[in-house]
């Protein structure tokens, strides 16, 4: 009677301990997950293109992106498997100036979207390079308008450019499509952030 209260007992704690580890192992793996998101600071979904950058002057990182988000209705145009990791390889923004004749708000990103699926039949050295991708806009301020200053003296730049911004494979021989976006965007000479909100204007084969 003893040894079979006991070896309930025994049981009992072997049962709590292995769930507890594996809770901790669960949550670990979640919290990995979270961190190498934020990370890259890139999601898929929604309608509208939105990245948000700002300048560091970091010669080997880059600018920051703080969120670039891809709408998960053209995704499937550059990425058919759905199924791409995306690899950021280089970022560079470049906000206006008071001294700038007509200021610019320009932002280029470079990335490898690698899609094992689509491209399983190609070898290592083809899929370097029909993966490499880019985003770019270049948006002159032309109107004083667009230019507002708060009584701290910060000052916000506004731009919009129709048909400006766009997506897609650097190798002109990939048969993806290039996604051109329409777009507002500001750049907070202060905090040097710039924020953008685009939607798909046009496919570009």
């Amino acid at each position: 009677m003893r040894f079979s209260i006991f070896f309930l007992f025994f049981t009992l704690i072997l049962v709590i301990f292995g769930i507890s580890n594996n809770y901790v192992y669960a949550t670990s793996e979640e919290v990995e997950e979270e961190v190498e998101e934020e990370a890259n600071n890139v999601i898929v979904g929604g309608e509208d293109l939105i990245l948000e950058m700002q300048v560091t002057d970091d010669p080997i990182e880059g600018d920051k992106i703080l969120q670039f988000k891809i709408p998960s209705t053209n995704y499937t145009q550059i990425c058919p498997s759905n199924q791409c990791d995306i690899e950021i390889t280089f970022t560079h923004l470049s906000g206006p100036t008071p001294d700038d004749d007509s200021p610019p708000i320009s932002a280029t990103i470079y990335f490898n979207l690698h899609d094992d699926i689509t491209n399983a039949n190609l070898n290592s050295a083809q899929k370097i390079s029909i993966e490499k991708f880019n985003f770019g806009i270049y948006c002159i301020i032309s109107k004083v308008d667009q230019i507002v200053q708060d009584p701290d003296g910060n000052v916000v730049y506004n731009c919009v450019d129709n048909a400006g911004a766009y997506l897609g494979p650097m190798e002109s021989s990939s048969n993806l499509p290039t996604l051109v976006y329409s777009y507002k965007v500001t750049y907070d000479t202060k905090s040097q952030i710039m924020k953008l909100n685009g939607k798909l204007d046009h496919i570009q084969n």
